[in-house]
């Protein structure tokens, strides 16, 4: 019992199991704010040197959890000296698109780095990664003797947050060498000998692919990511136990079903017609999921869906989407995905053929850190494809400095040379620090500046998903740049300067292109912080419940309520809208 600013505090002992501990602490701590809300400044320091005492001892007390210092030298700072620290990912966590879109973890901070004197092996149950000390163990990989990942600097509560997910894991405090030159001290999962095998086995294929797709997106060594595409893997998955994992992570999206039903008729009395969306990212769709997207563009007259490229696998990836889903056969896959339910509606409507796809190829300024002496060569091969109809997503992006605002200007400046020498448009990202955070840092003034220097053609620019302030907007239509504008603009509180813009004829509709901002793209969202992303969906009186969008992402579908949400603003038909824009897609991307 313990008495907190006139208040007294009952805590009760509950034997342990796999969900008490952090889940039962989180209760409590909820409990106590709710019923001493009102006691002021002298219960909430209370209370919160309760927590930190509880977390302490929950993090340090567990056996699972115990946690040695290792290769730290004397007189380092501990990887968990203040409110946030830094953990070292050498395994599917490398991969940024399992760690910030499925696990919702953002790092405050990044950097490649390696371990020496340790080995990666496969040697967690299930074959997982794990790390062993050189000569500690008799499983002596073929592998280096380091290992090479990811450093990330999290605050506490992600990083518990991971821990929760990382439950069979035990940590470690290993002594990383960053590849900016910095020794860090991080915190490590390491395998306990309760989830160890006795020896390595092969790891599952999807597994070591993420670490394969991860390592290539970070930039992490060549050399390293040669010695894993030598390492054999099978075929195997995680058992139904893996999934048991007590965390707050999000739950996987259904899979579409046969039994769902699409609201095609909705969809097609919803419709516009002839909508070209030219911002798309699909890349992350299960095949079922992007079927039932494709379906419903269709039926909502989106005829063109432009792929957005916003690193090297993505625009890879963009470019095997547009070779699955080629005419004539898509409808035909999409019967196939989604059954024979989905193939009847689509009898009846009828929907004849699914969007056409094309895509763009560039390197986001987010991932412009992965970037080496091989991306303007790759980029320049999935150029020569004739559906690749521009550079990009390329840019800068000064709001949270994924990459470091010298690597941005060098990559963005070498991505609009290809363009210029290939004769590309060119699909552009600018965004600079919210004001929250501080002064902008000139994001758009540097963009403009490459450009200059280029002699960009200014028909061959479009500055995507804008919503700058009108200062900017003022200086891209005057050079007679295109701008590319979301569902933002149906949101009349949040997109009110976007609305505004529009209503006043700052921003003329025949230099103007439409697009809607998938939710897929939590690391690349040009908007808002990646933590809105879900909200971007116009406001409910575009989107008619029939519709079905509620429960769904914000798909091509909702092309239709963009169109009508700037009709609006500019006092026209949305057919003029759609006419228009769709005339400049066309024009810009050569289509």
């Amino acid at each position: 019992m313990r008495r907190c600013g006139g208040w007294l505090l009952c805590l009760c002992i509950v034997p342990s199991g796999p969900f008490c501990g952090s889940t039962r602490r989180g209760l409590a701590m909820r409990r106590w704010a709710a019923a001493g809300a009102s006691r002021g400044s002298a219960w909430q320091q209370a209370w919160q040197e309760e927590w930190q005492q509880g977390w302490q001892s929950e993090y340090a007390g567990s056996s699972r959890w115990q946690s040695r210092r290792v290769n730290v030298p004397e007189g380092k700072e501990s990887a968990d000296s203040s409110e946030s620290l830094w953990y070292f990912g050498f395994g599917a966590n490398i991969n940024p698109w399992k760690l910030r879109e499925k696990r919702g973890i953002i790092p405050i901070e990044q950097v490649c780095g390696k371990l020496p004197g340790w080995q990666l092996t496969f040697n967690h149950k299930g074959g997982m990664g794990n790390i062993e000390q050189v000569g500690s163990s008799m499983l002596a990989s073929d592998g280096p003797g380091e290992v090479h990942g990811i450093l990330l600097y999290l605050s506490k509560h992600h990083f518990l947050r991971l821990s929760q997910m990382e439950y069979e894991y035990g940590t470690v405090e290993v002594h990383v060498n960053a590849y900016d030159g910095r020794n860090i001290a991080a915190k490590a999962f390491i395998t306990p000998a309760e989830w160890k095998l006795p020896q390595g086995v092969p790891p599952p294929l999807r597994y070591l692919k993420l670490i394969q797709e991860g390592c290539e997106a970070m930039g992490i060594d060549a050399s390293y990511q040669d010695w894993l595409k030598s390492v054999q893997s099978q075929k195997g998955e995680r058992g139904p136990e893996y999934w048991a994992v007590p965390s707050r992570a999000k739950k996987p999206r259904p899979e579409q079903k046969e039994s769902d039903n699409l609201r095609l008729p909705a969809l097609k009395r919803f419709a516009i017609d002839g909508l070209v969306d030219i911002g798309a990212n699909l890349g992350k769709c299960s095949a079922q999921d992007l079927a039932a997207q494709l379906v419903r563009a269709a039926a909502a007259n989106v005829s063109h869906i432009i792929l957005t490229g916003c690193s090297m696998k993505g625009s890879k990836d963009a470019q095997r989407i547009c070779d699955e889903w080629s005419r004539p056969a898509a409808r035909d896959r999409a019967t196939q995905q989604l059954g024979a339910a989905a193939g009847f509606e689509m009898d009846q409507l009828p929907i004849v053929q699914l969007p056409m796809l094309m895509f763009t190829a560039g390197v986001h300024p987010h991932d412009a850190k992965s970037c080496n002496d091989r991306t303007v060569g790759f980029l320049e091969s999935l150029a020569s494809d004739s559906r690749c109809v521009a550079i990009g997503e390329c840019g800068l992006d000064y709001d949270r400095m994924f990459s470091p605002r010298d690597v941005q200007l060098h990559w963005c400046r070498k991505q609009i040379e290809l363009a210029m020498r290939l004769g590309m448009p060119l699909f552009l990202h600018e965004r600079d620090r919210d004001s929250s955070k501080g002064k902008p840092l000139g994001s758009a003034a540097d963009l403009k500046k490459i450009l200059q220097d280029c002699n960009v053609e200014s028909k061959k620019v479009c500055i995507h998903c804008f919503t700058g302030p009108a200062e900017d907007l003022q200086e891209y239509i005057g050079k007679g740049y295109f701008i590319g504008l979301t569902g933002f603009a149906g949101m009349k509180k949040r997109g009110a300067h976007i609305r505004q813009l529009l209503a006043t004829g700052a921003l003329p509709l025949q230099q103007l292109m439409i697009e809607r901002l998938t939710l897929n793209m939590l690391v690349h969202c040009s908007v808002v912080p990646m933590t809105d992303c879900p909200f971007m969906l116009p406001d409910k009186e575009y989107l008619p419940d029939s519709l079905g969008i509620a429960g769904r992402k914000n798909e091509p579908c909702c092309m239709p309520a963009v169109c009508r949400a700037i009709a609006e603003c500019l006092e026209v038909p949305p057919q003029k809208v759609a006419q228009v824009t769709t005339s400049n897609a066309l024009r810009f991307f050569g289509i």
